[in-house]
């Protein structure tokens, strides 16, 4: 009787160990799955990204009646002691700036 009681509990076993690699297996191409749909998101932001810049381009040439291909970019360093000065309070010099030049000015943080 002992010999059939543990018969029947390694065939219990060898079930719930099926049934955990079956689990298993599912998880990783879950896993797998995920990667790939991470992978499309991030080349999907990135054109997102592409286009927004195009669009703010094509944008602003039109606020300064002008075509996209006419606009230059020009970067330049600002030392971080001043860079308060420059964009003022609550960015009224940076946006007086824009307004007079014709030009839109981004700061990086």
């Amino acid at each position: 009787k002992s010999i059939l009681k543990e018969i029947h509990l390694l065939q219990r076993v060898k079930g719930q160990l099926e049934e955990y690699n079956l689990y298993e297996r599912k998880v990783q191409e879950k896993k797998g799955q995920l990667a790939d749909l991470r992978e499309a998101l991030k080349t999907t932001i990135t054109a997102i990204e592409e286009l927004e810049a195009a669009l703010f381009k094509v944008n602003l040439a039109a606020k300064l009646g002008c075509s996209a291909t006419e606009l230059q970019k020009i970067t330049f360093g600002v030392a971080t002691d001043k860079i308060g000065r420059v964009i003022g309070k609550n960015g009224s010099t940076i946006k007086q700036l824009e307004q007079r030049l014709l030009v839109s000015i981004e700061v990086d943080s």
